[in-house]
């Protein structure tokens, strides 16, 4: 992964990328006196001020993104405090333009305040916060599509917290939140209806991403695979410029550069697509950025994700070399590629944000809000066995969240449905868990026929079985193989139940 630096295109960018984009930057200040909102609780009368917080569980602070279908859409906001108060808080919201003409101002953009009208806040805007908590129940703010036919993303919905109760501050940069709004496209999904998903890594130096879409439920037609991860894209050092940087080689380049071909088929069928992002052996790692690194980093990811139309960025800490010699680099650590997924987060809280579970993978709190909350998934990287105890390092993450069982496949895929079973079911007694994992992890797939193990994987997570259209897509290729897939008995597409590798 030794070629050039390639320049990224910015004439794909489209005009709402870099509005939206525009909007999360602004509200990136005055990030470095936060508050934590799980600190123990004193009494109101302890203490002379009490800090309060507007954010949007749907990203992390200062921004969302209301998405319409269907002619009306909704998001949640909440309001945290510093600690709790000996008596009941009462806040209240109100849709305030001055905001948005800061914004407007700062960026040059014209955007309309979203009209009064089109605009419904619970309870008419009212938040009670009860003595001792420190978090409000979350307040749906609800949009409509305007009659007139002006384009919903003409507007900005602006919204302000002011506090009713004595003794409750708000800081400037705490009090708004500026909720992005766009109609959300009537696109395909791949939920099987379960709880889980099927999330593939595609090494595109010698394989096809559309390979993936060629698997499907036999019963409900859904895509067999959820996700996939464009496999990789590079983490690198700009000496000259003392930063991090986003670098593709030539296979991921043209994968991205041709879009239309590689990557809009699979989304049109319901399957995200996203980029994975590796070291490459020098000073520039996921987890030894400073905070003004993953500011810088996390803009440049974004604008990857809208300019390219991708669904996500995927982390995994391999292969960077921290310490070289003649460079002043960061101590890499997990804390430092949580806030690397902060700031993702932050950017982009409507794409998908996972990790391979390796190396200074994320974890910890930032700015009190435990990483896990800010994790789609994540997955243990040791393939062929299961592994499980990395889950609870990831701070805040749930099981469901988790793969525990990944597998290289490259070729054919090889695993014992026992530990195949244990995503789901009680490893002795066979009955469902309670709480089950919630991700299977596959690595390389390439033109190879799958079917007879995908449906047995279908089977045990999906209830359904999987068939294989039966074309094969080499490198780059703009027209499939044909072939004939052998014709398979229903014993030997049924899930066994005998111990054994397929």
């Amino acid at each position: 992964m030794m070629n050039p630096k390639k320049t990224l295109n910015m004439n794909y960018l489209n005009k709402t990328s870099l509005a939206l984009f525009g909007a999360a930057a602004l509200l990136l200040g005055a990030c470095a006196d936060r508050i934590a909102v799980d600190g123990p609780e004193r009494n109101l009368d302890a203490v002379r001020t009490i800090y309060g917080m507007l954010r949007c569980p749907a990203s992390v602070r200062g921004a969302g993104t209301i998405d319409l279908t269907e002619g009306t859409g909704s998001t949640e906001l909440v309001f945290t405090l510093s600690q709790g108060a000996s008596e009941g808080v009462d806040i209240v919201l109100k849709i305030d333009p001055s905001l948005l003409e800061e914004y407007n101002a700062a960026h040059g953009t014209r955007y309309l305040c979203c009209p009064e009208e089109l605009v419904t806040l619970e309870e008419q805007g009212a938040i009670l916060i009860a003595p001792g908590d420190v978090r409000s129940d979350p307040v749906a703010v609800t949009v409509r599509q305007p009659a007139d036919g002006t384009p919903i993303e003409s507007y900005m919905l602006p919204v302000r917290a002011e506090a009713v109760t004595p003794g409750i501050r708000i800081r400037p940069d705490d009090a708004g939140c500026l909720l992005s709004l766009r109609t959300k496209q009537n696109r395909p999904d791949a939920d099987k209806g379960t709880g889980f998903v099927t999330i593939c890594y595609i090494e595109v130096n010698s394989d096809n991403p559309l390979n993936t879409g060629e698997y499907t439920m036999k019963g409900s037609g859904k895509p067999f695979i959820d996700i996939v991860n464009i496999f990789a894209a590079n983490i690198n050092y700009d000496a000259e410029n003392g930063r991090p940087y986003l670098h593709c080689n030539d296979n991921v380049q043209h994968i991205l550069d041709h879009r239309e071909q590689f990557i809009a088929p699979l989304q049109e069928r319901g399957i995200r697509v996203s980029l994975s992002v590796l070291g490459n052996h020098d000073a520039a790692g996921i987890g030894g950025l400073t905070d003004a690194m993953a500011v810088d980093f996390a803009a440049e990811l974004k604008a990857f994700v809208d300019t390219y139309g991708l669904d996500g960025v995927d982390f995994d800490d391999e292969w960077s070399d921290y310490k070289p010699d003649g460079i002043i680099w960061p101590e890499p650590s997990s804390a430092r590629s949580a806030r690397l997924v902060y700031e993702c987060r932050r950017l982009m809280p409507d794409k998908l944000i996972t990790v391979y579970d390796i190396g200074h993978a994320p974890s910890g709190k930032v700015d009190g809000i435990p990483i896990g909350e800010l994790i789609d998934y994540a997955y243990q990287p040791f393939y062929g066995t299961w592994s499980d105890g990395t889950l609870h390092k990831i701070t805040g993450m749930k099981r469901s969240q988790y793969g525990p069982y990944a597998l290289n496949i490259r070729g054919g895929c090889v695993f014992h449905e026992s530990e195949m079973r244990r995503l789901r079911y009680e490893q002795f007694s066979g009955a469902p868990l309670a709480d089950p994992f919630g991700v299977c992890l596959l690595y390389c797939l390439d033109a190879t026929d799958y079917e007879e193990a995908f449906d047995k994987i279908g089977r045990i997570l999906y209830d359904d079985g999987v068939t294989w259209s039966g074309r094969l897509w080499r490198k780059f290729a703009t027209e499939p193989e044909e072939t004939h897939a052998n014709n398979r008995t229903a014993a030997n597409s049924a899930a066994g139940t005998t111990e054994r590798a397929i």
